[in-house]
């Protein structure tokens, strides 16, 4: 078991590693191509850095899925899915102390699950979630103090605890949690100590914080700092935006508008579009509140 005395971290040892931070800088900014870009030449430096696969099959499905679409992205995301779990498995073997390698396994058959419920079948997501647990408790019981793992823990967690007495049952029975408070406390973790992860579990947080807990201050505090980090995010900017429109902050709403109608111009057809409806339902909740109820309907 390795210590937090003794634990190298790939972010620590690794020489390709200003590569790798660069490309998650472009990944959140939008940037794939870049991204890519940066991915490979990090793999040349260091073939054996733990997060490069999993940041390569995230990149992939993402561009896909903002160049052509959810459905093709579904396919291309199965496609890496493919090829980098042979990856995992070889790095394991060598390296079978290496709580990294574990998470981003996992963490693969995490991306697994988003198809599932990209498609609604919450049965089937839990399939993956369970093989990707497997892995993420594997990794955080060789290192509790890697703190990457907690955001993948909490997202599982948070999944099951939202779900069907069914799901829930059957998801106590194989060992798991199913406590949404503990699961909050678990992405709490992952957004303030982890390395790679904090980017995912601010956004997550943003989420659970504005749609499930209505803790408007808290979904914020979140998604302002992943907006100061990622300014070309479309998405970051609409979630601040149904903060401020969901707190009658109307000022503040009309002051962030034009970056959303930038957004909204997005070369990205996929993400214009999105982007569109969302700057419509926004809009239509400052008309309905000016009373001019027309126009809300309308829009």
């Amino acid at each position: 078991m390795l210590s937090c005395l003794c634990a190298s971290y790939s972010w620590d040892i690794s020489p390709s590693q200003s590569n790798v931070d660069s490309a998650i800088v472009d990944l959140y900014n939008y940037n794939f191509d870049l991204s890519l870009e940066l991915l490979d030449r990090a793999h040349k430096i260091d073939p054996k850095h733990p997060v490069i696969p999993f940041l390569k099959t995230t990149a992939i499905w993402l561009k896909i899925q903002t160049d052509v679409g959810h459905e093709e992205s579904y396919k291309a995301l199965k496609s890496s899915f493919d090829e980098s779990i042979p990856i995992y498995q070889k790095l394991i073997k060598e390296n079978p102390e290496n709580p990294e390698y574990y998470l981003y396994l996992g963490s693969l058959y995490g991306l697994l699950t988003r198809i599932e419920l990209g498609y609604g079948h919450w049965f089937k997501a839990l399939l993956p979630t369970i093989r990707g647990y497997k892995y993420i408790k594997k990794s955080n019981s060789l290192d509790p103090n890697l703190y990457d793992s907690y955001t993948p823990i909490g997202m599982s967690i948070y999944y099951i605890c939202l779900n069907n007495d069914f799901i829930r049952y059957a998801s106590s029975v194989l060992g798991f949690n199913t406590n949404c408070d503990i699961s909050i406390e678990y992405l709490e973790i992952g957004s303030i100590q982890s390395y790679y992860s904090w980017i995912e579990a601010n956004n997550a947080l943003s989420y659970i914080y504005l749609y499930i807990e209505r803790d408007y201050q808290s979904s914020e505090n979140k998604i302002d700092i992943l907006i100061n980090k990622f300014p070309n995010n479309p998405f970051y900017h609409f979630i601040k935006a149904e903060i401020l429109c969901r707190g009658k902050r109307w000022d503040e709403y009309m002051d962030l508008r034009p970056t959303l109608v930038k957004m909204s111009n997005h070369q990205s057809k996929i993400i214009r579009d999105e982007c569109t409806l969302k700057l419509r339902y926004l809009d239509a909740n400052k008309y309905y509140n000016d009373r001019e109820y027309d126009i809300a309907i309308e829009l």
